[in-house]
């Protein structure tokens, strides 16, 4: 019941936060729908938070352990980002920037490997463990930069539109970094046999594509427009690392029981031959005679077991 609730108060602040978001774009910057919309974003992701770093205190596996501290840093990350960007904080935006990219990208690279050794052909995703020694300067550099600029001349981050270079700087580990997701967590997370990393990397995967499409619609559109979906990225992303985050609880891992009418003459018995379900099958009851046989085996078993140890 309480999963239930939690799903359906989950379902109507995303709601409440899209639709303050659109009626924002309808009726042409109302101050009040824009507030709100902040606020539910806000409220979103701190809930993502409070997920991820309870679940980092509650598990016991260290895998888990680091994928719920990543994506709650990652959610941190990203939450001061979009709150310094709402109240026009360049300096501040350009820092958390950098850091919500920073962690971002060093989850992806060490989800990569950590699918890795539970893919039991121990498959190299796109030739990822090469790769990543490409990658990781041109980010690092581009992150750099950017961080200093931030620093030097805050009002790049704050126009609406930059010089050339300072837009392709920006490109490279802003997209970068989204595109690694999309592209390299959903395939990493079949190859592995761990079920949990599995879904956890594909919900973030999700997160990278929906982020990256509705950001790449707000810089092409203008005025109110470009403020809607920026909002959206912020909204819809929340709730996919909200669902990656909570994809590692280990209530999430507990397969639903099915319970049906008992035909008659029969009792219910646990069936655990699937990995993947735990339902409850009706058998036959087991025979008197069959029990009894089986008990006088076991008692024969162990006297022969305390005549060959004296």
């Amino acid at each position: 019941m309480q999963n239930k609730t939690e799903t359906v108060v989950v379902y109507l602040t995303l709601a409440a936060a899209i639709t303050c978001t659109i009626s924002f774009g309808i009726l042409a910057n109302n101050a009040i729908l824009y507030v709100f919309s902040i606020a539910f974003i806000m409220l979103f992701w701190g809930y993502s938070i409070y997920w991820a770093f309870d679940l980092r205190r509650l598990l016991s596996a260290q895998l888990y352990r680091n994928q719920a501290l990543g994506e709650g840093l990652i959610a941190v990350g990203w939450l001061s980002f979009g709150v310094s960007t709402s109240v026009t904080l360049e300096t501040l935006s350009s820092v958390t920037l950098v850091l919500a990219l920073a962690t971002t990208f060093y989850f992806i690279d060490s989800s990569v490997l950590a699918a890795r050794k539970s893919d039991p052909l121990y498959r190299n995703t796109f030739h990822w463990r090469q790769l990543r020694f490409v990658i990781w300067p041109i980010i690092a550099i581009s992150l750099f930069a950017l961080l200093v600029i931030g620093v030097v001349a805050p009002s790049f981050f704050g126009s609406q539109g930059g010089p050339t270079w300072f837009t392709i700087l920006t490109f490279i580990p802003v997209f970068g970094t989204l595109v690694s997701a999309v592209v390299l967590l959903p395939f990493s997370g079949r190859r592995s046999r761990d079920q949990t990393l599995r879904k956890n990397l594909e919900w973030f995967g999700l997160f990278g594509a929906s982020f990256m499409v509705l950001t790449a619609l707000g810089l092409s559109a203008a005025g109110s427009l470009s403020v809607v979906f920026f909002s959206l990225a912020f909204e819809v992303g929340g709730y996919c690392i909200y669902r990656s985050t909570k994809s590692l609880a280990p209530l999430n891992r507990l397969p639903e029981m099915k319970v049906g009418a008992a035909p008659i003459g029969t009792e219910p018995r646990l069936a655990t031959d699937s990995l993947t379900s735990l339902d409850l099958e009706f058998h036959a009851p087991v025979p008197a005679g069959a029990v009894h046989s089986e008990l006088i085996w076991l008692i024969r078993g162990l006297i022969r077991l305390l005549r060959i140890s004296h």
